[in-house]
């Protein structure tokens, strides 16, 4: 029996740009991969690895929404898996990095935006993830502005335990 090593880990805004490209961006001019406060020193970017490909990514941005009160808030984008290993848990596993990444930071809040195609993934893996993180002090809130759908038509919080 043969077991594929897979592995997350840190990488450079320009690493993230072939899975962005493939996922996010399909059919678009490479440049448009690169998001504003990618390579600030706030922001980090990680990459899962099967053995030595990069399949997904996160990026995480220190960025104020004014939507929020929080003070230390942090947004997560650019999450994106390769299409063939879309369901095998990876997304959730990119998302839990990057959650543990901003918690170490002393995180109030971590939000993002996503597509509406994308909200029944990120639902479930709030869910799956704070059956077990709930006691931490940290929300997860999704907020989604224009062309994917308004704040007021999807916002969620998990209960606090």
């Amino acid at each position: 029996m043969s077991y594929i090593i897979m592995k997350i880990k840190k990488i450079s805004s320009v690493e993230t740009y072939p899975v962005r490209h493939e996922v996010l961006r399909k059919g678009k001019p490479i440049k448009t991969c690169q998001f504003k406060g990618d390579d600030n020193k706030n922001t980090t970017h990680f990459g899962l690895f099967l053995e030595d490909k990069l399949v997904g990514i996160i990026s995480v941005f220190k960025e104020k929404n004014n939507l929020f009160s929080e003070t230390n808030q942090f947004q997560i984008r650019g999450m994106a898996v390769l299409k063939v290993f879309q369901g095998k848990g990876f997304g959730a596993k990119l998302v839990k990095e990057a959650e543990n990444h901003c918690v170490n930071l002393n995180a109030d809040l971590i939000w993002f935006n996503a597509r509406e195609n994308a909200v029944p993934f990120y639902e479930i893996v709030i869910i799956l993830l704070h059956r077990v993180h709930l006691g931490k002090s940290h929300g997860f809130r999704q907020y989604t502005t224009w062309p994917f759908f308004s704040v007021e038509s999807k916002t969620c919080a998990p209960e606090r335990l």
